[in-house]
């Protein structure tokens, strides 16, 4: 994907944020899914239309969705409260209305938490709890997806720890997600 396609999912004059850049130059030389996840590029209307409906044009010019997981997930930048991209938190939308959460307060944050390689990461988040992991398929490309995270943003994948500390924070930081979604249907 060409970075003009990827710039579709942020809005006019909003500069695509180098981390994304570099990411995607990343996403152009592996397979679509690196670590359960991948760079989409929707055009923002799009994307929001399908995921708030036509009769939520406010709430979806609140969020920003770059990403997606092979379970159907989708992720991005909540922009609340005049929040921009870089103070705004990501969060999850789940397929089927399941699983909507804010997951980190950072792009740097979340991008270590999908290096765990958890999919669907909504559900893991919300209702199942982490998995052990020992029992999580480390494949070639999660693999080289770690690789990258410390290479490039001396980033290491965290303990499930770690992970959770991330979201708890995250989740503490910023009103309810899923309440302000389920408000809105």
């Amino acid at each position: 994907m060409k970075l003009e396609e990827f710039q579709k999912n942020f809005p006019i004059g909003t500069e695509v944020p180098e981390t994304f850049v570099r990411l995607l130059e990343f996403q152009n030389i592996r397979d679509l899914y690196f670590g359960n996840f991948s760079l989409i590029d929707f055009s923002r209307d799009e994307v929001l239309l399908l995921l708030f409906g036509e009769n939520n044009r406010d709430a979806a010019s609140q969020f920003i969705v770059f990403g997606h997981s092979p379970a159907g997930a989708s992720y991005g930048y909540w922009l609340y409260d005049k929040h921009t991209i870089d103070t705004a938190p990501i969060a999850v939308i789940g397929f089927g209305g399941d699983g909507n959460t804010v997951i980190a307060n950072s792009l740097q944050e979340f991008l270590q938490i999908i290096s765990i390689g958890e999919d669907p990461l909504c559900y893991v988040i919300t209702e199942w709890g982490w998995t052990d992991r020992n029992e999580i398929e480390v494949n070639e490309n999660l693999e080289d997806y770690r690789k990258w995270l410390f290479r490039e943003l001396t980033l290491t994948v965290p303990t499930i720890e770690e992970a959770d500390a991330i979201v708890t924070s995250a989740k503490n930081a910023h009103p309810d997600f899923d309440q302000w979604i389920q408000a809105l249907v």
